[in-house]
């Protein structure tokens, strides 16, 4: 996972430029989703969504994009939530608008493992 830091309550990530120099940058939009994976599909499920799953590598394309993690639910199986870092929600929304039919594609192709999907919120950080 990429590393982050703190200041004043704002998450700064760690990111590894194209020629392989590191700086932190902040994240200014996080986008969270909540996941029902569907049974038997927790492995494909897994693959699709984590940190360098299907999804990961599909907004690695976006300039904005930070990063994503996924997190299992202690007590509740095949529970998930998804938080997507971007540097501004215009970044986000930008690619989103511009890969509109390949998103959509993603998306029909993921539900095959999931039983249900829920946005949870579109936040931003509080300076």
């Amino acid at each position: 996972t990429t590393p982050c830091r703190k200041r004043r309550a704002i998450c700064y990530c760690l990111v590894r430029g194209k020629r392989g120099k590191e700086s932190y940058v902040q994240a200014g939009y996080t986008y969270v989703w909540e996941l029902q994976a569907a049974p038997g599909k927790t492995a494909e499920f897994k693959h699709a969504y984590g940190p360098d799953g299907t999804w990961a590598r599909f907004f690695r394309r976006a300039p904005g994009y930070i990063r994503s993690e996924l997190y299992e639910d202690n007590h509740t199986p095949h529970r998930f939530i998804t938080v997507d870092y971007w540097e501004s929600e215009e970044a986000c929304q930008t690619f989103r608008k511009r890969n509109a039919h390949e998103f959509e594609d993603l998306d029909v192709k993921c539900e095959a493992f999931t039983v249900w999907e829920r946005e949870i919120g579109k936040f931003k950080p509080i300076a």
